[in-house]
């Protein structure tokens, strides 16, 4: 399995004002800085790469696996909102649409999406030797700003206070990551297997 954003959000996960706010600045010296310094928290957690294994704000990612395997696959980085499509290289190498109506989506709350064939269907056949043989395109993110759990955007102003104090590569004994603080707040929406290929299903 492969992952690839397709849109990133379009929104601001962490804002230059509260940011500020919450590292005490007044001045504007500064804002660029910060503002990297937010971009970095954010993807410390957000996506596929993120330690969360979740996505925050709306975004639409691609997923590319060898085969359909089974009957029914999950899809990765919840909450899932929707599929938009399931693409296939049909035996001809050509790209095909499989169409909604012989599969079951299920956004599974915070937790993770699957989707499944319906009673009596089948999954097209498709070319071998190719690993994006089917490619699942799909929007996924808790929605807007104030859709994300409030931890979550705690431990991101605590993570972006640990990056704007210690500006060293290493610093002895200080991890961003080993901050209980910022361990309790995540901890609850941290997703176990997230790297596991999750087409590995029954």
């Amino acid at each position: 399995m492969t992952l690839e954003r397709i849109t990133p959000p379009t929104k601001i996960f962490l804002t230059l004002p509260e940011v500020k706010s919450h590292l005490r600045i007044t001045s504007d010296d500064e804002d660029a800085y910060v503002s990297q310094l937010s971009i970095g928290a954010e993807a410390h957690l957000d996506g596929y790469s993120g330690i969360l294994g979740r996505a925050l704000l709306t975004q639409i990612w691609e997923m590319r696996l060898p085969s359909f395997r089974h009957r029914r696959f999950n899809i990765p980085l919840p909450p899932l909102q929707s599929i938009n499509s399931i693409k296939y290289l049909d035996l001809q190498g050509a790209e095909q649409l499989v169409s909604s109506s012989i599969y079951n989506v299920d956004t599974g709350g915070t937790s993770g999406g699957t989707v499944e064939l319906k009673d009596g269907q089948v999954w097209p056949s498709i070319v071998t030797q190719r690993q994006d043989a089917v490619r699942v395109r799909f929007t996924c993110g808790y929605g807007e700003r104030s859709d994300v759990p409030a931890p979550i955007l705690s431990a991101a102003l605590l993570i972006v206070g640990a990056l704007y104090e210690t500006r060293e590569s290493s610093v002895i004994g200080k991890s961003v990551v080993d901050n209980p603080s910022v361990k309790m707040l995540i901890n609850p929406y941290v997703l176990v297997g997230t790297h596991i290929d999750n087409a590995d299903q029954t």
